[in-house]
């Protein structure tokens, strides 16, 4: 995979072949990962070291990000391994099955028998052993594997087909619940609703609608959720299920850590909701939590564009009645944008390590002075103000 240089004017840093090196900081000892060099974090004796340069140098399903550290992705990545065996397997078992046995069953038995012997043993011969292996060996298993390869009668797909949602009409709005908890600290509305993106600099990635903080900004002392309805995944027990969202979002942060913030969360049934990790993961830690655990991480600081986020369903989530929501959390200072998510859904499919992100306002040149705020992620850079 080729990688494209990108020179940082002004700043005298440059980013080729998704290495950054700014100035000449070339002293190894580190109290934290901002005394190191970009493609360096602060080892645990402190000196500065790095796992990686490329994402070549990480496994398959991880990334190597700015600090030299290989950051999983899930293990979604490597999800198309093994799709050769069921060709070689059905391409195997016709041809050796129908032309070994019609060969040497009609050639043996038309040579050494009369007339009459020919034409009870051929066809009895041919009737029984083309019916048979082909029903047995060929019908079953071709039939089988063109039904998964269609999708027709995949019951998995159909679970999952109505769990896609663009925001773009009433009906799909209404069943997305805005609510709040009340206690301690939680004192604000809810300020989650479904409807135009029209104060952003950036538009819906489709459709004009998205579900998100629409008015301005969210409020002080703020821990609100949007939830999903529920779907039955009892029958994709075993296959592979990709929670996939797009996300953009503004949230206070400072010297890193999360004053406010937002984690998707998941639910089997009852009532006791989890946090999942997305990838791309967390930024922070939230710095004062309210309803979320202690050290927990959150999204949180500026990302005005667009990037897609998954999450592969634990099986234990495989219930008739699972939900995903987005839980927003604000402490009693300064409030920001909030969050912005549109075309959640649910797919066999993982989404593509490849965007587009022209038009999306993505900012490329990055400040110098936050280059502990720039990720490199599948090989786009992403800086954070």
């Amino acid at each position: 995979m080729s990688r494209t240089g990108i020179f940082i004017a002004g700043f005298g840093c440059i980013v080729l072949a998704a290495i950054v090196s700014c100035g000449d900081k070339t002293e190894t000892g580190c109290e934290d990962d901002t005394d190191c060099d970009l493609m360096q974090y602060c080892g645990p004796d402190g000196e500065c070291t790095a796992d990686c340069r490329t994402d070549d140098d990480c496994k398959c399903y991880e990334y190597c990000d700015l600090f030299g550290r290989c950051i999983s992705q899930g293990d979604a990545a490597c999800a198309e391994k093994g799709s050769d065996s069921d060709t070689d397997s059905d391409t195997d078992t016709d041809s050796d099955s129908d032309t070994d046995t019609d060969s040497d069953t009609d050639t043996d038995v038309d040579t050494d028998t009369d007339t009459d012997t020919d034409t009870d043993t051929d066809t009895d011969t041919d009737t029984d052993t083309d019916t048979d292996t082909d029903t047995d060996s060929d019908g079953d298993s071709d039939a089988d594997a063109d039904a998964d390869a269609d999708g027709d009668a995949d019951p998995c797909e159909n679970a999952i087909t109505g769990f896609n949602f663009n925001f773009d009409s009433t009906e799909q709005c209404d069943q997305w619940i805005s609510g709040r908890f009340d206690g301690g600290t939680c004192t604000a509305e809810s300020s989650w609703e479904c409807g135009p993106l029209s104060s952003w600099p950036i538009t819906a990635p489709s459709g004009t609608q998205v579900i998100g903080v629409l008015d301005d900004y969210y409020y002080n002392s703020e821990c609100s959720h949007m939830t999903s309805p529920s779907v039955n995944l009892v029958p994709c027990a075993g296959t592979p299920v990709y929670l996939i969202f797009e996300l953009a979002y503004s949230m206070e942060n400072a010297a890193g850590y999360c004053q406010d913030g937002l984690v998707a969360q998941a639910h089997s049934g009852d009532d006791d909701w989890q946090v999942i990790t997305p990838s791309p993961g967390y930024d922070y830690e939230l710095e004062n939590p309210v309803n979320l655990p202690s050290g927990q991480y959150v999204y949180c600081g500026s990302q005005q564009y667009w990037d897609t986020y998954s999450w592969q369903v634990d099986e234990a989530y495989k219930t008739d009645s699972f939900q995903v929501r987005f839980y927003l959390e604000s402490d009693s200072s300064y409030v920001w944008s909030g969050a912005f998510i549109d075309d959640v859904r649910l797919s066999t499919t993982p989404p593509s390590k490849l965007k587009d992100y022209s038009g999306q306002g993505k900012v490329t040149i990055c400040n110098p002075n936050r280059l502990n705020d720039i990720q490199i992620q599948n090989n786009i850079i992403h800086c954070r103000f």
